[in-house]
């Protein structure tokens, strides 16, 4: 268990809201403020002097004026289900909240997932974009886990865990647009044959013969047949 720093060390007296600096024996100088959500948030001087640690608690102090002063220990897999519980708390829909789950999880997770929040680079995502793309993913698919990633940084930011959304940074791959390609005569009639004995081919049929869209095929009823 970590000991506490020691009480017996001479502290300067200052303002609440203000930080100190303390010296904890066998393990050097340290800078302590308190964050913007109430939790203490405590540094190891990089130069271990009294007057690193004074240098260290002005850097944590205009860190936090800034929103910039983030705790530092959540990974992005540590803190995946307290994003995914904020959303559902948003009343995001089943199916997005389950698209927000796989696409981190197959895609950025074995990346990513035991990095810290605030030490995601952007050329990180820019590399997890090119390696998706090589693997063959689509444009379609990578902007979808652009979308999910950013969402979960947005959160996370919200919650000072990250000073920056770096997403914010990256630019996910263009999606061409589809181009539709209306059927020849017999590439229709070779469809009606294939579908003829499966369980929706009556619905394909109904679609091709009067270029209706799929969700008004499916509202259709029997009171709207005129025979």
């Amino acid at each position: 268990m970590m000991q506490a720093p020691d009480a017996t060390v001479k502290q300067p007296r200052r303002a609440n809201g203000e930080g100190s600096t303390f010296f904890w024996p066998g393990r050097g100088w340290y800078a302590a403020v308190t964050g913007p959500d109430g939790r203490r948030v405590m540094r190891k001087a990089l130069k271990q002097t009294e007057r690193g640690a004074e240098t260290l608690l002005r850097q944590l102090l205009k860190q936090r004026d800034e929103g910039a002063l983030t705790r530092r220990s959540t990974t992005l897999s540590h803190f995946k289900e307290e994003w995914l519980t904020a959303c559902k708390r948003r009343q995001c829909k089943p199916g997005t909240l389950d698209s927000y789950r796989k696409k981190i999880e197959s895609y950025v997770e074995p990346s990513l997932g035991r990095t810290r929040l605030d030490k995601i680079t952007a050329g990180q995502v820019d590399r997890l974009y090119d390696e998706l793309a090589d693997s063959g993913l689509s444009a379609g698919t990578i902007r979808g886990v652009h979308v999910s990633l950013n969402n979960l940084l947005t959160v996370a930011k919200r919650r000072k865990l990250v000073g920056q959304v770096v997403t914010e940074l990256v630019e996910p791959p263009k999606v061409k647009k589809y181009e539709a390609r209306v059927l020849t005569i017999d590439e229709a009639k070779r469809l009606l044959i294939g579908i003829r004995e499966h369980r929706y081919g009556p619905i394909w049929t109904v679609m091709l013969g009067l270029g209706c869209r799929h969700g008004e095929v499916l509202g259709l009823r029997w009171s709207d047949v005129d025979l």
